[in-house]
């Protein structure tokens, strides 16, 4: 290992990218790459700039269809059919929450988002619920599971930002922090609340876990603080392995911004599916396609 790639942060090893739906607990039931490297084929790679906007909508949606057999049957759960009736409705979903997170968590995009500045776009229906993700202006993603945010990122600060980018990180250790530990605290737990949580309803401790990163500068062997907080939630029932956390954040102080989230609590509450479901997908619940306990196959 490069001497330099061993000062960058600890970075958890579960992430396995931008849209990494519900992977610890999938993980327990399935392959969790299976769901990532399925939404990695369905996610397009332009940039929703310079384009016509109804042209540009049309291909976010229509770009999916050649994959709706990915998983057949109902194999994971999973609804093997789509149609654009559907898509319209995730598309238009995913952007109503995404714009109360930019306004509630403050993150300075454009108000409010639409389809033009999506980048990227992909979702997978499934017998109880839908995952979903959605990547504005190429940097900041959006990932939905159960009709509420799973996971956020800023893809040019969270921590994987920095992965075998070493100059980068020993670059942005020199910049200003202008956040303290409190202070990037109380930010994260406001992040939580605003989106109507609370630590009694996911029965996680009160009192996270919080660590500030640190940076050995090239040349020497003393650590300096690097400004950037990591921020974890543990049940308050039971123990879990120490990379793991049900609620997980990152915290800029260069940017003074939330650059990571992900909740995979077990309590989150999960909203109802729309009344028309089925019928926007085409189909109609049955035995089959509705499993008795839900993502089960």
């Amino acid at each position: 290992m490069d001497r330099h790639e061993q000062n960058l942060p600890h970075l958890r090893k579960h992430s396995h990218g931008l849209y990494a739906f519900r992977a610890r607990r999938f993980g327990s039931r399935l392959c969790s790459m299976s769901l990532v490297t399925v939404l990695a084929v369905l996610f397009l790679n332009g940039v929703a700039q310079g384009f016509d906007s109804a042209a540009h909508r049309h291909r976010l949606l229509t770009n999916m269809t050649r994959y709706i057999n990915v998983y057949p049957g109902n194999r994971y759960g999973y609804v093997p059919t789509n149609t654009m009736a559907f898509q319209e409705y995730a598309l238009d979903f995913m952007l109503t929450l995404a714009n109360d997170v930019n306004r509630k968590w403050r993150l300075g995009l454009p108000d409010p988002l639409t389809s033009d500045h999506v980048s990227e776009f992909g979702v997978l229906p499934k017998t109880n619920s839908f995952s979903a993700g959605i990547r504005v202006l190429g940097r900041y993603g959006f990932g939905f599971d159960d009709g509420r945010l799973e996971n956020y990122r800023d893809v040019q600060y969270w921590g994987n930002a920095y992965e075998c980018k070493p100059e980068l990180f020993h670059q942005r250790a020199t910049q200003p922090n202008h956040l303290t530990k409190s202070e990037a605290l109380r930010l994260a737990r406001d992040a939580l609340h605003s989106l109507g949580l609370s630590e009694e309803e996911l029965r996680i401790r009160k009192t996270p876990e919080m660590r500030q990163w640190e940076c050995v500068p090239v040349g020497s062997t003393k650590p300096r603080p690097f400004p950037q907080y990591e921020i974890k939630w543990k049940y308050g029932y039971r123990k879990e392995p120490t990379w793991s956390a049900p609620v997980f954040m990152e915290v800029s102080g260069i940017t003074k911004q939330i650059v990571a989230f992900e909740c995979t609590s077990v309590n989150v509450p999960k909203i109802p599916l729309p009344t028309n479901y089925w019928q926007m997908l085409g189909l109609e619940p049955t035995r089959t396609n509705t499993p008795a306990k839900p993502g089960k196959p």
